[in-house]
């Protein structure tokens, strides 16, 4: 794949222009499985923040999101879904995430990139439709805080591009530690 710009420059951009990525990320997944098979659950968040941090950091340095990083995040998220029997609202999740996105896609006039809209569906594939919510607000919201501290203070001006990547990557991290850690919530509430 060849890219132009800032793209090109990405330190980890080897990695997506070779074959070496695919075998690696199967061996990777395949080890992943087992873990999990095994009782080794407390891998996920591990591999959920690896995959969403990446993204987030190709994207606030580049403007852009490697579709890799979504297919890994994603394949991942529906794997430990598929391990834990949670795989229909791991699909509701995403399915959810990508309407709200492409929807914004649309009537944004694509300010929004579709890297943005894959991204939050791999991403929603590891939360419960409530986390799933919950990512996008977060999202949303520390999104309007940094922009708006930055109008404040004269550094951002109106119209000027802001990378969503590294505010999904926030979102999502708060999201999934609220499932996870802190949610006193049953599972899978309020589908369960």
């Amino acid at each position: 794949m060849k890219r132009t710009g800032d793209e090109a420059g990405i330190p980890w951009d080897f990695l997506w222009d070779t074959k070496k990525v695919l075998c690696g990320a199967l061996a990777l997944g395949l080890l992943y499985g087992a873990a999990l098979r095994a009782g080794a659950a407390f891998l996920s968040p591990a591999f959920f923040v690896l995959f969403l941090a990446g993204a987030g950091l190709e994207d606030g340095l580049t403007g852009y999101i490697s579709d890799a990083w979504s297919l890994l995040l994603g394949a991942f998220g529906l794997l430990t879904a598929l391990l834990s029997g949670d795989l229909f609202l791991s699909l509701l999740s995403a399915l959810l995430a990508a309407s709200i996105y492409g929807f914004l896609y649309f009537i944004s006039r694509q300010s929004l990139g579709t890297g943005d809209i894959f991204l939050a569906a791999a991403a929603a594939s590891w939360l419960t439709p409530l986390s799933c919510l919950l990512f996008i607000w977060l999202s949303s919201l520390s999104a309007l805080f940094f922009v708006g501290i930055r109008m404040l203070t004269g550094r951002q001006h109106r119209g000027e591009p802001v990378w969503f990547g590294p505010f999904m990557a926030l979102g999502g991290v708060l999201a999934y530690g609220w499932q996870e850690i802190w949610s006193f919530l049953p599972p899978g509430f309020p589908f369960a």
